[in-house]
């Protein structure tokens, strides 16, 4: 029995090395150069669809603005940054894609406004390309970081918010106590800090790092999280009656990462985003589950800030 131990921990030992060694080989920073990249290109062409009928010259101004970013970001996508070019050489990429182009699938969520955008300078098939090079690069970022959903996300079993101890709690009380006796001026971010702690109540994740707990169970259950969903956005299957996106993608992203999952387990996680089952949940949860993607107006909104790691 001591020996089947010693050999579990060994096999436990040598999967975690994998798994770090896995993450290891993916440069978080050029994923991340990657998503704002495509985020950008998508808005763009977004942005450039709205005015496009538009006969106000100011908006015709706007648009043509937008028309020439969005050209330009076409550009970099297809030069392939380095997130690009290392994803390529994956055979879980190659494999998803072929299952992409294989299928029947719906790509425009704006009818055709996106569609007139689409330049002789890329195909059809480049945008798919990289919608799911996309879809990898959320998974992947997921996975890196998990600890920075919503701590809403715990409703569906993703994650366990944190808990300030009772150690923690009652430093704040006397930190507060000896900081109004001392007569300091105490600024009201630092107020609502030692609040959160003495009281824990609910704060934003923007200002509160690590907000939440998550164990490895969670870690991968997020990362699927985050492919069904958006994946379930970019590729709109006609043949999928309950709308999900492929499984066995998610399986390849996965594998990938250093992880395993069955197709059934990967389909069961997957269910809150099937059409009938995201009905069914009431509005809160519907909300919580769409906050919780990692959409492309997303980035592209977070282009300027700095607090994206």
């Amino acid at each position: 029995m001591l020996d089947e131990k010693r050999h579990l921990t060994a096999c436990l030992v040598i999967y975690e090395g994998w798994q770090e060694e896995v993450m290891d080989e993916i440069n978080i920073e050029e994923v991340k150069d990657f998503l704002l990249d495509y985020g950008a290109f998508r808005q763009y062409r977004i942005n450039a669809s709205r005015f496009i009928d538009e006969n106000l010259d100011v908006l015709k101004e706007e648009s043509k603005k937008n028309l020439t970013s969005h050209a330009e970001k076409a550009e970099t996508l297809l030069n392939e940054v380095n997130f690009q070019n290392w994803l390529n050489d994956k055979a879980a990429f190659t494999e998803s894609l072929g299952i992409i182009l294989n299928n029947k699938i719906s790509i425009f969520d704006h009818g055709n406004e996106e569609r007139v955008l689409i330049s002789s300078n890329y195909s059809i098939e480049d945008e798919l390309k990289w919608r799911l090079q996309y879809i990898f690069a959320c998974g992947i970022y997921a996975y890196r970081y998990p600890e920075k959903m919503n701590e809403n996300l715990s409703e569906f079993g993703m994650c366990s918010p944190k808990s300030p101890s009772s150690r923690t709690i009652s430093t704040a009380k006397k930190l507060e106590r000896y900081l109004n006796e001392d007569g300091f001026y105490v600024p009201d971010e630092f107020k609502e800090g030692l609040k959160y702690f003495i009281e824990h109540e609910s704060f934003e994740p923007t200002y509160w790092d690590n907000i939440v707990n998550v164990n490895s169970t969670q870690r991968r259950k997020y990362t699927i999280f985050q492919i069904a969903g958006i994946g379930r956005e970019e590729f709109l299957s006609k043949n999928s009656k309950k709308g999900r996106f492929y499984p066995k993608v998610v399986a390849n992203i996965l594998s990938l990462l250093g992880e395993e999952a069955d197709i059934r387990t990967i389909e069961y996680i997957m269910q809150p985003f099937d059409k009938e089952e995201f009905l069914k949940l009431d509005i809160h949860s519907q909300y919580v589950l769409e906050n919780g993607l990692y959409k492309y107006e997303d980035w592209f909104s977070l282009i300027s800030y700095t607090y994206i790691e």
